[in-house]
Order: C-alpha cells, then sequence, then structure tokens
C-alpha cells in the first residue's frame, strides 16, 4: 500500500522536509504493519530497506552469545531506521525488530541514499537524527550503569510514549525486560511500584500512561536531557504529545 499525505507527516524526519523533497521520498514508500517482535533486519544482515515509523516503534538491540538480548536505542515517529546507509555502511552488528506494533513506511535503501547524495535537505535530516541517536545511545549507558530499575522504567515507558503518540500502546513485560536488559520479575516490580503510584496502568499486555507529570518525576534526569536535545535539534517529538 502506498503511504499518504498524513503518513508523511507522521514522521518527524518526513516532516521537517520542504515539500519537494517529502514528494521525492514519497514516490518510493510502501505503508506496513508491522507486529510486536517482528523481525526488520538481523545482525550482519545487509543494509536492503530504510523504515520510517508512524506510530510502530523500532528497537535497535544487540543480540550476545547466550542469546539474552538489550537495547541499543529506539526509534519511532522521530525519525528513521537504516539511516546508517547514508555514511556508506551496508550492513550492522545489530538487530532491529518491532518493539510496539503499529504503521510504518519503508522504501528501499539505496533509492533512499540516491536521493540524499542529490538533495542537501534529505542528507541534512539524516544528520540531524543521527545526532539525536547519538546523544540518546550516550545517555543510555550511562544511565544503565548507574540508575535503578524503576527509573529506568519510567524513562523507557516515557521514550515510548513519546515515539508511539498515544497515552496507551501493547507491550507486555516480556519486551521491557527484554529491552531494559533485566529479568522479568525485576520489571514486574518495577512496573507494580510505578502503577501503585497512580501513575500507569498495566492491564493484557497494555500499558497506559495515566500521570505523565508523575511519571516524569519518577525517571531520572536522563529522559528529560535526551527528550529537551530531540526537540531542540529535530524539533520532535514533543514530549508526551
Amino acid at each position: 500500500m502506498r503511504a499518504t499525505v498524513t503518513d508523511l507527516t507522521a514522521n518527524q524526519v518526513l516532516d521537517r522536509l520542504p515539500q519537494k523533497s517529502r514528494d521525492a521520498i514519497a514516490a518510493h514508500l510502501q505503508r506496513e504493519e508491522m507486529a510486536a517482535w517482528q523481525l526488520l533486519r538481523d545482525e550482519q544482515e545487509p543494509i536492503s530497506r530504510v523504515y520510517f515509523p508512524l506510530d510502530a516503534v523500532i528497537s535497535v538491540v544487540s543480540l550476545m552469545e547466550d542469546g539474552t538480548v538489550a537495547e541499543s536505542y529506539t526509534i519511532g515517529r522521530d525519525g528513521m531506521a537504516g539511516s546508517e546507509c547514508v555514511w556508506g555502511a551496508d550492513r550492522l552488528i545489530f538487530r532491529s525488530m518491532c518493539q510496539i506494533p503499529g504503521v510504518c513506511c519503508s522504501m528501499e535503501a539505496s533509492e533512499f541514499v540516491r536521493l540524499a547524495k542529490n538533495d542537501p535537505a534529505i542528507l541534512d535530516a539524516t544528520h540531524a537524527f543521527a545526532h539525536c541517536i547519538m546523544a540518546l545511545t550516550g545517555r543510555s549507558a550511562a544511565c544503565n550503569l548507574l540508575h535503578p530499575v524503576v527509573q529506568r522504567c519510567a524513562r523507557w515507558l516515557l521514550i515510548s510514549q513519546d515515539r508511539v503518540g498515544k497515552n496507551t500502546f501493547p507491550l507486555t513485560q516480556d519486551i521491557i525486560a527484554t529491552m531494559l536488559g533485566v529479568h522479568r520479575p525485576a520489571v514486574s516490580i518495577a512496573a507494580g511500584t510505578l502503577q501503585k503510584a497512580g501513575l500507569i496502568e498495566y492491564t493484557r499486555g497494555r500499558i497506559t500512561i495515566t500521570d505523565r507529570a508523575g511519571l516524569e518525576e519518577a525517571s531520572c534526569e536522563c529522559y528529560k536531557v535526551v527528550a529537551d536535545e530531540y526537540v531542540r535539534v529535530l524539533g520532535g517529538p514533543v514530549p508526551g504529545r
């Protein structure tokens, strides 16, 4: 299915482009429904397509030799997966998978590279998003080492809400545990703590953010530092909207 005009403004990278650049990309985009845990690209596989999430959330994860998985960074309506092809990367050591089901637009990576090389606006937007990803991954590394699971869980839920653009979204404790790199019992305790505080509701694999301000207070400072940088550089996603 081809992408619609509404689709093109739902993604932050596409929305910030001038109309001419956006139209050039739109001619190659396909609209896809993504399921939870759906594999977009395995580690060391060629970057054959780039993805622009609309309300789906993509996780780029690291797979260890013992089979455990931990998230490196998250991509939602703020950006695109596979942007590394613009810098000449043909494959990555990470695995890309759908974390929160929803809609993405995608196109051939080779076509995106061709357009970016000939259009400074597309290249600039890709550079801006790469800057934000570096801010996110750098801060996440420090956060994972220094902050307790409850704060990290609150931060991760805030990040997910920003990228999906909804207060309620499907999410299992298994996915949260995988993304945080902890065992499920730790997630159960953290989510239970946030729910008892009235900040979230968790039922049958769905999370509802019921007190956004309170959840921000329960998170560590890492959330706001990175969220502010996304707004400064990309113009969004505006936290909580």
